[in-house]
Protein backbone atom coordinates (compact mmCIF):
# COMPACT_ATOMS: atom_id res chain seq x y z
CA UNK A 1 0.00 0.00 0.00
CA UNK A 2 1.60 3.62 -0.83
CA UNK A 3 2.41 5.47 2.09
CA UNK A 4 2.65 8.15 -0.49
CA UNK A 5 -0.75 11.06 -0.67
CA UNK A 6 -1.49 13.09 -3.25
CA UNK A 7 -3.58 16.28 -3.42
CA UNK A 8 -4.06 17.00 -7.08
CA UNK A 9 -6.95 19.41 -8.62
CA UNK A 10 -7.66 22.72 -10.16
CA UNK A 11 -5.53 26.11 -9.51
CA UNK A 12 -7.35 27.72 -6.34
CA UNK A 13 -8.72 24.64 -4.98
CA UNK A 14 -6.82 24.63 -1.60
CA UNK A 15 -3.76 22.02 -2.74
CA UNK A 16 -0.79 23.87 -0.93
CA UNK A 17 -2.99 24.73 1.90
CA UNK A 18 -4.74 21.49 2.74
CA UNK A 19 -1.49 19.86 2.02
CA UNK A 20 0.36 20.89 4.83
CA UNK A 21 -3.15 20.39 7.27
CA UNK A 22 -3.23 17.02 6.11
CA UNK A 23 0.44 16.26 6.50
CA UNK A 24 0.10 17.27 10.51
CA UNK A 25 -2.86 15.46 10.97
CA UNK A 26 -1.27 12.54 9.45
CA UNK A 27 2.33 13.09 11.43
CA UNK A 28 4.48 12.84 8.27
CA UNK A 29 6.07 15.42 5.59
CA UNK A 30 4.24 17.69 3.04
CA UNK A 31 6.35 18.41 0.13
CA UNK A 32 4.76 21.36 -2.84
CA UNK A 33 5.62 19.95 -6.47
CA UNK A 34 5.17 23.88 -7.81
CA UNK A 35 8.09 24.92 -4.99
CA UNK A 36 9.96 22.14 -5.61
CA UNK A 37 9.90 23.07 -9.02
CA UNK A 38 10.79 26.87 -8.09
CA UNK A 39 13.68 25.55 -5.98
CA UNK A 40 15.34 23.62 -8.82
CA UNK A 41 14.76 26.69 -11.29
CA UNK A 42 15.57 29.51 -8.99
CA UNK A 43 12.79 30.86 -10.21
CA UNK A 44 8.87 30.96 -9.11
CA UNK A 45 6.68 29.14 -11.64
CA UNK A 46 4.98 32.36 -12.95
CA UNK A 47 8.95 33.73 -13.97
CA UNK A 48 9.64 29.67 -15.59
CA UNK A 49 6.34 30.38 -17.65
CA UNK A 50 7.35 33.56 -18.87
CA UNK A 51 11.08 33.33 -19.42
CA UNK A 52 11.55 29.53 -20.56
CA UNK A 53 7.87 28.64 -21.84
CA UNK A 54 4.88 25.88 -21.10
CA UNK A 55 6.91 22.99 -21.92
CA UNK A 56 10.18 23.60 -20.27
CA UNK A 57 8.42 24.07 -17.33
CA UNK A 58 5.92 20.76 -17.74
CA UNK A 59 8.89 18.97 -18.26
CA UNK A 60 11.16 20.28 -15.42
CA UNK A 61 8.21 19.93 -13.34
CA UNK A 62 7.84 15.72 -14.47
CA UNK A 63 11.69 15.63 -13.79
CA UNK A 64 11.18 16.82 -9.85
CA UNK A 65 8.04 14.48 -9.58
CA UNK A 66 9.64 11.51 -10.41
CA UNK A 67 12.61 12.16 -7.88
CA UNK A 68 9.28 13.15 -5.73
CA UNK A 69 7.78 9.65 -6.25
CA UNK A 70 11.30 7.67 -5.59
CA UNK A 71 11.21 9.43 -2.47
CA UNK A 72 10.41 6.63 0.75
CA UNK A 73 7.03 7.50 2.34
CA UNK A 74 4.74 8.51 3.95
CA UNK A 75 4.52 11.76 2.84
CA UNK A 76 2.04 14.41 1.48
CA UNK A 77 2.73 16.15 -1.45
CA UNK A 78 0.29 18.51 -3.20
CA UNK A 79 0.85 18.71 -7.35
CA UNK A 80 0.45 21.81 -9.54
CA UNK A 81 -2.99 21.96 -11.29
CA UNK A 82 -1.77 21.20 -14.51
CA UNK A 83 0.98 18.14 -13.66
CA UNK A 84 -1.66 14.91 -14.07
CA UNK A 85 -2.53 16.61 -17.70
CA UNK A 86 0.31 14.22 -19.14
CA UNK A 87 -0.25 10.23 -19.52
CA UNK A 88 3.02 9.76 -18.15
CA UNK A 89 2.81 12.10 -14.67
CA UNK A 90 -0.54 10.66 -13.86
CA UNK A 91 0.23 6.55 -14.81
CA UNK A 92 3.41 7.00 -12.07
CA UNK A 93 1.22 8.63 -9.88
CA UNK A 94 -1.29 5.97 -10.07
CA UNK A 95 1.40 3.74 -9.27
CA UNK A 96 3.47 5.27 -6.56
CA UNK A 97 0.52 7.09 -4.46
CA UNK A 98 -3.21 7.32 -3.53
CA UNK A 99 -4.74 10.58 -4.73
CA UNK A 100 -7.42 12.99 -3.33
CA UNK A 101 -8.63 15.48 -5.94
CA UNK A 102 -10.29 18.64 -4.35
CA UNK A 103 -12.94 20.43 -6.02
CA UNK A 104 -14.43 23.28 -4.23
CA UNK A 105 -16.81 23.85 -7.16
CA UNK A 106 -16.39 26.34 -9.94
CA UNK A 107 -18.11 29.16 -8.11
CA UNK A 108 -15.46 28.98 -5.67
CA UNK A 109 -12.40 28.29 -7.63
CA UNK A 110 -13.77 31.90 -9.47
CA UNK A 111 -14.04 33.65 -6.19
CA UNK A 112 -10.61 32.41 -4.90
CA UNK A 113 -8.91 34.39 -8.03
CA UNK A 114 -5.27 35.79 -7.96
CA UNK A 115 -3.15 37.14 -11.01
CA UNK A 116 -0.09 35.25 -9.79
CA UNK A 117 -0.70 32.49 -11.75
CA UNK A 118 0.46 31.81 -15.04
CA UNK A 119 -2.51 29.97 -16.56
CA UNK A 120 -5.36 32.14 -14.85
CA UNK A 121 -4.60 35.35 -13.60
CA UNK A 122 -7.79 36.89 -14.65
CA UNK A 123 -11.27 35.31 -14.68
CA UNK A 124 -11.16 34.97 -18.71
CA UNK A 125 -8.04 32.93 -18.36
CA UNK A 126 -9.36 31.09 -15.42
CA UNK A 127 -12.76 30.49 -17.48
CA UNK A 128 -10.26 28.95 -20.49
CA UNK A 129 -8.71 26.77 -18.51
CA UNK A 130 -11.51 25.15 -16.63
CA UNK A 131 -13.34 24.90 -19.89
CA UNK A 132 -10.27 23.02 -21.36
CA UNK A 133 -9.31 20.70 -18.28
CA UNK A 134 -12.94 20.35 -15.87
CA UNK A 135 -13.40 16.80 -17.87
CA UNK A 136 -10.00 16.12 -16.34
CA UNK A 137 -10.23 17.03 -13.21
CA UNK A 138 -13.33 15.18 -12.71
CA UNK A 139 -12.04 11.95 -14.42
CA UNK A 140 -9.22 12.19 -11.54
CA UNK A 141 -9.47 9.77 -9.23
CA UNK A 142 -10.20 10.12 -5.14
CA UNK A 143 -12.38 13.35 -5.87
CA UNK A 144 -12.89 15.23 -2.42
CA UNK A 145 -16.04 17.71 -2.65
CA UNK A 146 -14.94 20.60 -0.85
CA UNK A 147 -17.71 23.12 -1.23
CA UNK A 148 -18.72 24.76 2.34
CA UNK A 149 -15.37 23.27 4.13
CA UNK A 150 -12.67 24.75 5.49
CA UNK A 151 -8.97 23.83 4.87
CA UNK A 152 -9.08 21.85 8.02
CA UNK A 153 -12.05 20.20 7.24
CA UNK A 154 -11.23 18.92 4.25
CA UNK A 155 -7.76 17.87 5.78
CA UNK A 156 -9.66 15.70 8.62
CA UNK A 157 -12.10 14.43 5.60
CA UNK A 158 -9.09 13.29 3.67
CA UNK A 159 -7.48 11.94 6.59
CA UNK A 160 -10.64 9.85 7.59
CA UNK A 161 -10.65 8.46 4.25
CA UNK A 162 -6.63 7.43 4.37
CA UNK A 163 -7.00 5.92 8.32
CA UNK A 164 -8.60 2.76 6.94
CA UNK A 165 -5.91 2.37 4.34
CA UNK A 166 -2.89 3.07 6.49
CA UNK A 167 -4.30 0.09 8.36
CA UNK A 168 -4.11 -2.22 5.62
CA UNK A 169 -0.20 -1.89 5.57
Amino acid sequence: MPCLWVIAGPPFSGKSTVGPLLAEILGCPFLDLDKIVESRAGASVEDIFRLRGRKAFRNLETQCLMELLGEPGPMVAALGGGTLLSRKNLRAVMKRAVIFTLDPGEEELRARLTPDRPLSRNPEELEKLLGERLEHYRSLPGRVDTRGLSPSETARLIAARIAPLRRIR
